[in-house]
């Protein structure tokens, strides 16, 4: 095929291929045999404490080597990168979201929301800065009125969420982003982000306990001892994209 006519893989589609995730004294954490999910498809990650998803999660975002096999996002594949190029692909083209928002409290909200700007270019800085005020209106919060350290922690994980779309990323990945959350605040949340995620067609991988989040999203595949499980919908999809 003559470089003309050949394909492009879509960065956010994500392929997966006998991946195993181990401690440095070799225990296992994460053995997944396959896992596709195609560009602008939502995935859960489920099971019980200890099953082994928040090491998935970190494994599909570079945060955690993988032991073996094949983690491909596009044409890239993470497995195979040192961490200082898995750090660089993480900044471009993923925004992470975490169940303790990770904000500094002493900043306003939008000083928060565009901080991914200060490892980006300065050309690029002003227009990150410009998406996070955008996206922080959209989520109903005023972008700099007064310091993170007195928000709700409703309003915090809406700032976390801002912040984790204010460099148009592709990917978003986020580690019960509800946990902390009263169920109204938790199901607001939820409704906003997957609406900011559909409509640029990010992919979106959320690890949660929460089954009213998880029914949200088109597939879930469910963990035990850091395996799939018999009930795990690894290749299904669930329900068609919202």
């Amino acid at each position: 095929m003559t470089p003309s006519t050949a394909s492009v893989e879509p960065i956010n589609r994500l392929a997966v291929e006998q991946l195993v995730v181990r401690t440095a004294s070799g225990r296992m954490l994460v053995d997944i045999p396959a896992l596709d999910l195609q560009p602008g498809s939502s995935l859960g990650i489920s099971g019980p404490s200890g099953a082994g998803k928040s090491t998935l999660l970190y494994a599909l975002a570079g945060l955690m080597p993988a032991s073996d096999g094949r983690i491909q996002w596009g044409t890239t594949d993470l497995a195979q990168l040192k961490e200082a190029s898995r750090a660089a692909f993480r900044a471009q083209h993923m925004g992470l979201i975490f169940q303790d928002f990770l904000l500094f409290e002493e900043l306003d909200a939008l000083a928060n929301a565009a901080l991914p700007g200060q490892f980006r270019q300065r050309a690029e800085r002003e227009r990150l800065r410009a998406n996070a005020r955008d996206h922080l209106q959209r989520l109903g919060i005023d972008s700099d009125a007064r310091r993170v350290v007195s928000f709700s922690g409703g309003e915090r994980q809406r700032v976390a969420v801002a912040r984790a779309l204010a460099g148009d990323p592709p990917v978003v990945l986020a580690d019960e982003p509800t946990a902390s959350l009263h169920r109204d605040a938790a199901d607001h949340l939820i409704d906003d982000l997957l609406a900011l995620v559909r409509e640029a067609q990010r992919t979106l991988i959320i690890v949660s306990h929460d089954p009213r989040v998880l029914s949200r999203l088109d597939r879930i595949i469910e963990l035990a001892d850091g395996r799939p499980t018999d009930s795990a919908t690894v290749g299904t999809t669930t329900k068609e994209a919202r």
